[in-house]
This record gives structure tokens, sequence and C-alpha cells, in this order.
């Protein structure tokens, strides 16, 4: 900007040149040592602070293309936080978005989310209740509570089975269902879900509290199952392996 003072003129010259060392002049007036320590230390922290936040998806690329990923987010995205709890979204958001190098691998996108979404959960400030529900009580005939301090999301890509280095392959491209949780000692839990199950998992939690057997049985039905007490058996089976894991609370108290 023409009239801008000349303090603010030199520091977006010196933000400039920190984001892209490369190819911006350096801000006059300050030695080649000083504007080193500058430039390593955000180069640095940035680097470090990606790498631990995300450790699959720095092991899935070689050190020149995790250099070069991270060289061109402080170069071109434009983040819109400085709080540390909250990078983590700006580089996901960074990895999804068109500032992205065109030649990153398709599968780092989802293993990222993946990577945030274990973040997110654990830093989440809701509390796993402790009343409301009964933890041992009949689920078929009753409502459920699930435990709200969960992420559900779904991926192209195994992200979540495979070794980083193995998500290339052809076994890791399938479509995968994944719920990750914390439970009431503050553990976190991933658990994969099937299309069906995963259809079960969004009906409890999101349409009208009603009896686990209705819900079931309005389940077959939509299906078309020809053995809809089959459906019944292995979804009660299914919601109590939940409850043993913290995923379901118990049945709901009215």
């Amino acid at each position: 900007m023409k009239n801008s003072p000349s303090f603010i003129t030199a520091q977006r010259s010196f933000v400039r040149y920190l984001r892209d060392p490369r190819h911006e002049a350096p801000p006059e007036g300050l030695s080649g040592e000083r504007l080193e320590v500058y430039r390593y230390a955000v180069r640095h922290n940035v680097e470090r602070f990606m790498a631990d936040n995300f450790p699959r998806v720095r092991a899935a690329l070689t050190a020149d293309v995790w250099d070069d990923l991270v060289d061109c987010y402080l170069r071109d995205h434009p983040a819109q936080t400085a709080a540390f709890p909250r990078l983590p979204g700006e580089f996901l958001s960074f990895l999804t978005g068109r500032h992205a190098p065109a030649s990153l691998p398709p599968q780092v996108p989802e293993l990222a989310h993946f990577e945030w979404l274990e973040n997110a959960v654990a830093c989440d400030e809701q509390t796993v209740p402790v009343h409301g529900f009964d933890r041992k009580g009949d689920l078929l005939e009753h409502p459920v509570f699930i435990n709200p301090v969960h992420r559900l999301a779904s991926y192209r890509y195994a992200v979540h089975a495979a070794p980083p280095e193995a998500l290339a392959s052809a076994e890791s491209v399938r479509e995968t269902h994944l719920v990750v949780f914390r439970d009431a000692v503050h553990q976190l839990h991933v658990l994969e879900l099937n299309a069906v199950t995963r259809t079960l998992f969004e009906r409890l939690r999101d349409g009208p509290e009603m009896p686990v057997r209705q819900v079931l049985t309005e389940l077959a039905q939509a299906l078309g199952h020809s053995a809809p007490d089959m459906v019944l058996s292995g979804g009660l089976e299914i919601l109590e392996r939940m409850r043993h894991r913290g995923l379901v609370l118990g049945r709901r108290m009215i």
C-alpha cells in the first residue's frame, strides 16, 4: 500500500521473506545472520509442529516431498489463526485446498483428515456424561445413549489400517467408515464400521428416540432383508460391542 508507514512496509517485507526466502528479497537494514536466525526459527517450528501432529502423513512422504510441502504451506496458505490448537486445522485446510501441490498423492489429504480427527476428539472440551443412562440396562427395548465425544467420517482409503508407506497399494483403496471417540477415562478409540453399521449408528444418534428393536426392524425393512431376525440379533450384538468399548453408554433413561 502506497501510504503505509515505513515500519508497516518493513514488517510486510520481513514476513514475505520469512514465508518464501527463495523468491522474496530480504528486508533492508538486517544482517544476513540475523535474518537466518528468524528464518530458521519460523521454518523449523512449523515443520516440527506439523510433523508432530501429522506423523502418518510425514511417514508416508519422502523427506524431500515433505520439506517441499511445508515450504508450500508457509508460502501459499493464508492461515486464519495463529492459535496452536487450531494450527492442525490450518494444515488440513491447506492440504485439501487449491494451494496444495497437484503432485501430492491422493491418499494424503484423507490421511491428514484422519489424523486431524483424532486430534480434534482428543482435544474436545466436552466430557463424557455420567448421568441420563443405565450402563447395564437392556438395549433392545429402549433408546440408547450415544457417547457425544465422537466424530464420524468416511474415506476412500483404509487410512487407519495400512502403514503410511502402504497407502498407495491397491489393498488400501476401499470405502472405509470410521468413528473416533474418547471414553470416560480419556482413552481414544477408533472403530471401523461397514456401510450398514454406519447407517444404524446414524439412525440411533440423529433420529427420533425410539427403541433399538424398532430401529433395527425399520432398517431390515429398508434393506429388504429376507431374515429380519438376523438383523435384530446382529445389530444388538454390534451395539453391545459398542457399549463395551464406550461408544454406546447404555440405555437412555426417559
